[in-house]
């Protein structure tokens, strides 16, 4: 009995030891005191660049930082990473834990040299989301344009102090029907909408960007993908896929017209071709 409690002690210590050797903490002597964010919606697909200026004001070198998504994008992402500015090479980047923010997803993204104390680095940091664009409204018919609602956050959504940020928002048209215009200041030209310059937020400062606006682009979506590879005995590779894909964006409202479909060099929000690419 005394060998089973002991065994049973020491399981519960490891299970322990494993889920917290994950998990990181945040540093308060890490300062983001310029952030350059572009969120481009032009296509069917979300992208987010940021330029991130972070400061070690502390009296000790650091070796990473980290990286959190606002809660509104978190289970649309769909790629993360990052890079040191003007510079081909990827760095690490791997999710992680904070204790006390069960509620967030957090990125660990380690440094290519140990960041000293006064010092600072330039740091791009490239996310991607797929079905981030609601179709609104979401019927429509054959010859109506498609508009989307893009939901996302005015400011970086950092565990750490910003000294100053901006966020550009990149459209797939000038026909926009509203966008967020608060915080000020906000501003809007062409198919661009800024909010920014902002200065001095706290960590995971969170203000609603909302905007609603054209984008005919394809929704493409591929529900089904099968693939088989067929190996001869002559060494010969024969490859077949068979892909079940649907148009996520906009659905159809009322009858559809095969000729007005044709004679219209505008399809509209509609796939007419797709790319495939090889390995």
């Amino acid at each position: 009995m005394d060998r089973l409690f002991v065994y049973l002690s020491l399981l519960c210590c490891i299970l322990i030891v494993r889920c917290n050797v994950n998990n990181d903490s945040i540093n308060p002597s890490i300062v983001i005191i310029k952030a350059e964010r572009k969120v481009d919606i032009s296509s069917h697909l979300v992208k987010s660049a940021s330029s991130l200026t972070v400061e070690n004001t502390g009296k000790v070198a650091v070796k990473s930082f980290l990286y959190s998504i606002e809660p509104s994008l978190q289970k649309y992402l769909s790629f993360i990473g990052a890079s040191i500015k003007d510079d081909d090479n990827k760095l690490t980047v791997s999710k992680t834990a904070v204790d006390g923010h069960g509620d967030k997803e957090f990125w660990r993204i380690n440094l290519p040299s140990s960041l000293a104390a006064g010092k600072s680095v330039q740091v791009d940091v490239d996310s991607v989301y797929a079905h981030a664009l609601a179709p609104f409204p979401t019927k429509i018919k054959q010859s109506e344009k498609q508009l989307v609602v893009f939901t996302g956050n005015v400011f970086l959504y950092s565990p750490y102090k910003i000294t100053s940020q901006t966020t550009t928002v990149n459209l797939a048209s000038s026909s926009i029907e509203s966008y967020s215009k608060s915080p000020k200041p906000v501003s809007q030209s062409e198919k661009t909408v800024t909010y920014g310059p902002y200065e001095a937020r706290e960590p995971f400062t969170e203000a609603e960007l909302r905007v609603h606006a054209e984008n005919n682009n394809p929704f493409l979506t591929v529900t089904h993908l099968e693939r088989v590879i067929e190996l001869s005995h002559w060494g010969n590779i024969a490859v077949e896929e068979n892909i079940q894909m649907r148009h996520s964006g906009a659905d159809l409202s009322g009858p559809f017209s095969r000729y007005d479909y044709q004679r219209t060099q505008d399809a509209g929000a509609s796939i007419k071709s797709f790319k495939v690419g090889t390995v």
